[in-house]
């Protein structure tokens, strides 16, 4: 039988959410280092000063940036499997499914790296023209490179850090540079291989079976303590699993119904359907506000009798799991979950961020580490006669010193937009029209 297929939708309440994800790890890079109550347990010694309401779940998620980069590898599992298995369903087309695969390949490293290459440059720049205002701590920072010194350990630093991006820079040779978030560039690149491997290895296996094999491969991943590649596989499960709906959906045509489609009904909602998918969202919710401590908050009280499952060597591990998990949750019950889809994630703000987000993430942190604390130690300098960190511990001093906060935000703010409504303008549109040229010159097409 010949089913017609449906007209390709993107889901753009991703775009919102990875919109919204990156806006918290902004936020998060922005207040970890000085503000220093929402990082720590609610509870946790002096009791008396860490008895505040978002130290506990679900308002902590303001501060989960760390938690947030969990959602972005779901997505990105998702966004990179979906074109792609279009193709592969598709009857008498195994040779277009193979090339769209194959060009995938060979795409992803030259789209998603030339950005990068941009900010490494912008940065460094930056950095070397003395515009920097902040401590590192290894390994991140520019061991030996000066403000208007000499160039070349300012080049070596960016390029040790360009390199440990790619996992091409290990051990001691591996830096952070200026740029601490692009760790997660080397976790994109290995998770969207192993989607293209299951997606590839899984081609010919029946969609059920399939599905039930990604779903295995994604619970062995996180169970031996790689939970990164198993939030890129749960990104592809939920693609098949929603590519399995539209063919589901999908009507022949070209002759009378047939006898299974006058028997089949459509399906009545659950009266219960909602509000379940609703309860698990919050538990979802709750699993990424975890704090990357070594012991678990006293709030949580659920993952303790599993902690440690096997192979999850470490607490870093440990946590990165649970976050994960988290992600799993969220992104697979926002699935079934319109109302919530239709008003926050689709709002024009939240997707706008999502337009943005990537060029977003990689540059934000340039500005933040150049304006925050001059603007910060300028007014509470300017109000109080304090630094920034006096300012802080001083009890009369709260009112200037989140007044710094206001300040400083909308200072960087503005310029963190325009930088990233730019790169993702010209930058971004410059890295796929150069994928596409290697792509041919590889190719010989």
């Amino acid at each position: 039988m010949i089913v017609k297929d449906l007209p390709e939708s993107r889901e753009v309440w991703l775009d919102g959410l990875r919109g919204i994800a990156a806006a918290v790890v902004a936020w998060f890079h922005f207040t970890v280092d000085v503000m220093q109550v929402p990082y720590r347990q609610y509870g946790d010694d002096p009791p008396e000063n860490n008895r505040y309401w978002y130290q506990l779940a679900p308002f902590r998620v303001l501060f989960a940036g760390q938690a947030m980069v969990r959602v972005f590898f779901v997505i990105s599992g998702y966004s990179v499997a979906i074109s792609i298995i279009r193709h592969r369903d598709r009857e008498n087309n195994n040779a277009r499914f193979y090339h769209k695969l194959s060009s995938s390949v060979l795409r992803r490293v030259f789209r998603l790296y030339l950005p990068v290459v941009v900010l490494c440059v912008f940065s460094q720049t930056l950095y070397y023209t003395g515009f920097y205002h902040w401590e590192f701590f290894p390994p991140e920072g520019c061991p030996g490179a000066e403000p208007w010194s000499f160039v070349w350990p300012h080049f070596r630093c960016a390029a040790l850090a360009l390199l440990s991006s790619l996992s091409l820079a290990t051990g001691p040779w591996f830096s952070g540079g200026l740029n601490g978030q692009l760790w997660s560039m080397a976790d994109e690149i290995k998770g969207s291989l192993a989607v293209y491997l299951v997606i590839l290895c899984l081609a010919s296996v029946a969609p059920r079976a399939r599905v039930a094999l990604t779903t295995f491969i994604g619970f062995l991943l996180l169970w031996t303590g790689f939970p990164h590649l198993s939030a890129f596989i749960a990104g592809l499960l939920y693609a098949e699993l929603d590519l399995l709906k539209r063919k589901q959906q999908q009507q022949p045509y070209g002759g009378m119904p047939t006898i299974n489609s006058l028997k089949a009904p459509a399906p009545v909602p659950k009266i219960w359907h909602q509000p379940a998918m609703l309860a698990l969202f919050m538990f979802g919710i709750y699993f990424f506000c975890l704090p990357v401590l070594e012991d678990f908050p006293v709030d949580y009280w659920f993952p303790v009798p599993f902690d440690p499952v096997p192979f999850w060597i470490g607490p870093y591990v440990r946590i990165n799991a649970w976050h994960v998990v988290g992600a799993v949750i969220v992104v697979g019950t926002l699935r079934h979950l319109p109302f919530l889809r239709k008003a926050v994630l689709e709002a024009p703000l939240s997707q706008f961020l999502g337009k943005i987000s990537f060029s977003f993430y990689l540059f934000h942190q340039s500005f933040i580490r150049t304006m925050r604390n001059p603007i910060q130690h300028s007014v509470c300098q300017a109000l109080s006669g304090k630094d920034l960190y006096q300012t802080r511990d001083d009890p009369e001093g709260s009112a200037v010193y989140y007044l710094s906060w206001i300040v400083a935000a909308a200072m960087i703010l503005p310029p963190v937009i325009l930088t990233s409504m730019y790169v993702t303008k010209v930058v971004d549109r410059q890295s796929v029209v150069l994928s596409y040229n290697v792509e041919k010159r590889l190719t010989g097409r």
